[in-house]
């Protein structure tokens, strides 16, 4: 038997489709979907970041309350947009790569649904649950534009 993260990655979304949606890794369904998009690209590395990112979320929730949602928020923001520089991609908005996991995280920016895949990934890696009523709210790959400006990319104001 193939040890899993050498199967087809269509093979692995066909497991990963058979899971309880509580038990879908969202950070490993979306690689697998990336291996389809770009077949040649270094997904292994992308797998050993994304546990990284697992592992940094968890020592996170060991320094913040599990009640203070607040501060869960502040520190995935520091930690994904700050320790690991996660920013939204506002230059070539439109580019493929802004999409595409494995590329993601090669860049370090992309469409903020990318990103909000990798704040989930981790927040559930964390033990929290993926706070997705204040996700929308939170601005934790911090556009790049002139301060006071409106990002086009995620309608936010830009911060310097």
């Amino acid at each position: 038997m193939l040890d899993p993260p050498r199967l087809d990655p269509r093979h692995a979304l066909d497991a990963i489709g058979t899971l309880p949606d509580t038990e879908i890794d969202i950070g490993d369904a979306a690689l697998q979907f990336a291996r389809i998009d770009a077949p040649d690209a270094d997904w292994q590395a992308a797998r050993q970041h994304l546990s990284e990112l697992a592992r940094a979320a968890s020592g996170l929730a060991d320094s913040i309350d599990d009640s203070d949602l607040a501060a869960r928020a502040v520190g995935l923001s520091g930690m994904l947009g700050g320790r690991f520089g996660y920013r939204g991609d506002d230059e070539t908005y439109d580019d493929l790569a802004n999409a595409n996991l494995i590329r993601v995280t090669e860049r370090r920016r992309g469409l903020p649904v990318a990103l909000g895949v990798l704040w989930l990934h981790a927040a559930h890696a964390a033990g929290w649950s993926p706070m997705a009523s204040i996700f929308r709210r939170i601005s934790w790959w911090r556009c790049r534009g002139r301060a006071g400006s409106r990002c086009s990319t995620c309608s936010m104001a830009a911060r310097r």
